[in-house]
């Protein structure tokens, strides 16, 4: 049983690295993106950037889902040994990760740092880069 209980643990850990490290990601190319030099870039590299951070959320939801996949069945298993030695309420703890959440949570995520990455307001060169200007070219 406490093999049971490492692999649920480590489980955990490497669902909660995975979601750190995605968070990691999205905050690191928003703030690039806010970035003064991000709005001189070239829409071929926004095009790339778009891509290649849809890749990387592919993979981490495919990651997450695993790590998902394999909390489910060990806890499965823990319920199903009666002399497991884990209570009632350490099994009532023990909440399975739902994959629509995850999903769901992907795509507003994804879509969110998407939109970011091309409609995040350019800075205006003209008065020393101070001043935003929004999508009709008025100052923010």
């Amino acid at each position: 049983m406490s093999e049971l209980r490492e692999i649920w643990t480590a489980s955990v850990q490497h669902y909660h690295e995975l979601w750190v490290l995605y968070v990691a990601v999205v905050g690191g190319l928003l703030a690039f993106a806010a970035s003064e030099n991000y709005s001189k870039l070239h829409w071929g590299l926004r095009v790339f950037l778009s891509l290649a951070f849809l890749a990387f959320a592919y993979s981490s939801l495919s990651s997450l889902l695993d790590s998902a996949q394999l909390q489910k069945a060990t806890l499965a298993q823990m319920k199903l040994q009666s002399n497991s030695g884990v209570s009632q309420d350490m099994f009532d703890a023990m909440k399975e990760t739902e994959p629509c959440k995850l999903y769901l949570m992907h795509i507003i995520a994804g879509s969110g740092v998407v939109a970011a990455l091309w409609f995040i307001p350019k800075r205006d060169p003209s008065d020393g880069g101070t001043a935003r200007r929004g999508p009709g070219g008025q100052a923010a």
